[in-house]
């Protein structure tokens, strides 16, 4: 039987190969906290996880290596909570380019957020001392699976 609650931390330093050990950990723990949800809809997590992770590497932290990556997973059934903290400057999230104007479908960047907002049912951001990622989807049955 999966737990009723469960609870991962991580903290690494901005390095963009840190993204694949990552997903590798976070697709573990997902199964063990959820053994109902469908692989699709973990890849969908993990792929928002991962575009926030990015986005406090490369944006954040400027791909400096001596500033932190935090990542706290959280999940107490049905909801699952993705926190993710740079030590960057933090940004204005209504100020970037929408990419899907046909000015932007070219861009090489700026479609993270996009997707972030695309597979988790909530995104938000905090400045504090740094940008915190926030998101939350419920994580126990198809019916709450954005996209559907």
């Amino acid at each position: 039987m999966p737990p009723l609650s469960s609870r991962l931390t991580l903290s690494f330093g901005s390095r963009i190969e840190a993204l694949d050990l990552l997903d590798d950990v976070a697709a573990v723990w997902l199964n063990g906290v959820s053994a109902e949800a469908e692989e699709v809809r973990c890849e969908q997590i993990g792929l928002a996880l991962r575009e926030a992770a990015a986005n406090a590497i490369l944006h954040g932290n400027d791909s400096r290596e001596d500033k932190k990556v935090q990542i706290e997973l959280s999940f107490r059934n049905p909801e699952l909570l993705i926190r993710v903290k740079d030590e960057g400057e933090g940004f204005d999230p209504d100020s970037l380019p929408d990419p899907l104007l046909p000015e932007n479908l070219m861009r090489k960047t700026g479609r993270g957020i996009l997707l972030m907002r695309a597979y988790m049912n909530e995104v938000d951001f905090e400045f504090d001392g740094g940008t915190v990622a926030i998101m939350r989807c419920a994580f126990a049955g198809e019916a709450d699976t954005p996209g559907r």
